[in-house]
């Protein structure tokens, strides 16, 4: 089972709430109903409603049940994750995936100072840059593979 969020800018320290939901509900209806494996598709994900009076936060959630995920599959997973954030207004994502024959794992990322910047200006952007970490206890290897600064360059 793989399931997380993505959580985006606070009511609090955006002023322009309602337009990162509508670029982030937008890029999420985006997605693909079915794709190939490991699937990373629409029916994945749900979005808080934009309003201010019902959210604090922009959150993002999903769950899936992917058979047959495996070590070699999660790097693809990620890399298909990573670039969804990539197209995303948002401050922090985590994912725990669990097999059952291997334990449970955690994945974190987290927008760079840049990104923050680019989520709270006056015309939001997508994040381009963070970091990343993996629960270094049990986790698969798995390397961030689309980080980028905001010039485009891979981190």
């Amino acid at each position: 089972m793989l399931h997380g969020y993505i959580a985006g800018p606070s009511t609090y320290t955006s002023n322009n709430f309602e337009q990162v939901h509508a670029i982030n509900k937008a890029r999420l209806a985006q997605l693909p109903e079915t794709e190939e494996f490991p699937y990373l598709t629409r029916g994945m994900f749900a979005l808080t409603t934009g309003s201010r009076t019902n959210s604090f936060y922009e959150m993002m959630h999903f769950a899936a049940s992917i058979k047959n995920l495996d070590n070699c599959d999660i790097k693809d997973w990620v890399a298909k994750f990573e670039a969804l954030l990539a197209t995303l207004v948002w401050y922090e994502a985590r994912v725990q995936l669990e097999i059952e024959i291997d334990g449970t794992y955690t994945y974190s990322w987290s927008a760079s100072k840049e990104g923050i910047a680019h989520a709270q200006a006056q015309e939001p952007s997508p994040v381009k840059s963070w970091s990343f970490v993996a629960d270094e206890t049990d986790a698969i290897p798995v390397f961030t593979l689309t980080a980028q600064n905001e010039s485009g360059d891979l981190l």
